[in-house]
């Protein structure tokens, strides 16, 4: 009898533990998104676009670290990449920059699956 108690402990536990994962990847995803939304909405205003670069960065450097423990890190790098050069992209004026911005909220949104 301890050892179905134990089984349904630990069963209860891993089912905890992974709907707070994903609860919580869910949550910095979508976050992450709608600070690349703003950016986009601000593309036409460098000075207020590159502050809000800037947050995004510092925002997914933070939360990069947290996520490595729910996320593959392959995932995690290809994101950090894109996080990466968008800045690059935005003050060389590529025409790639929207493309760019779309596609890393992809990634975001696919974090899950």
């Amino acid at each position: 009898m301890k050892r179905l108690v134990i089984c349904g402990l630990l069963m209860a536990v891993v089912a905890f533990v992974s709907l707070y994962a994903r609860h919580s990847v869910l949550d910095r995803s979508e976050s992450l998104c709608d600070m690349t939304d703003a950016v986009l909405a601000a593309y036409r205003e460098p000075d207020t676009a590159l502050a809000r670069l800037d947050e995004l960065e510092r925002r997914w450097s933070s939360v990069r670290r947290q996520l490595g423990f729910f996320v593959r890190t392959d995932r995690l790098e290809e994101i950090s990449c894109r996080v990466a050069r968008l800045k690059a992209m935005y003050t060389d004026g590529s025409d790639d920059f929207a493309a760019e911005c779309l596609e890393l909220e992809e990634r975001l949104r696919l974090l899950i699956v």
